[in-house]
C-alpha cells in the first residue's frame, strides 16, 4: 500500500515550525470528504482524544473516500480490510 500523498508530511509536521495546512491535493480531499480541513482536524482530534487505552488514530481512505479510523494497541488500519 503505498500512500498518495507521501509520507513527508507527517514527518514535516513534526517540526517545531510544523503543522498548517497539507499540500493542495490533500487539503481538496479532506474538504471534500469531510467539509472542511477544520472538521477534519476536529474529528481527528476527537478520535485521538477518545481513544480508549493505547492505540491510533488514522486517516485512511477506503472506497474512494477518505475517512477517520480508530484501532487499539498495535492494530493498523490493514487489519480492518475486508
Amino acid at each position: 500500500m503505498r500512500p498518495k500523498y507521501g509520507t513527508t508530511f507527517y514527518w514535516h509536521s513534526m517540526a517545531p515550525s510544523g503543522g498548517g495546512q497539507p499540500p493542495a491535493p490533500l487539503l481538496a480531499r479532506l474538504e471534500k470528504d469531510f467539509g472542511s480541513f477544520e472538521t477534519f482536524k476536529a474529528q481527528f482530534k476527537k478520535a485521538a482524544l477518545t481513544q480508549f487505552g493505547g492505540g491510533w488514530a488514522w486517516l485512511i481512505e477506503k472506497d474512494d473516500r477518505l475517512s477517520i479510523l480508530k484501532t487499539g494497541n498495535a492494530e493498523t488500519p490493514l487489519t480492518h480490510q475486508g
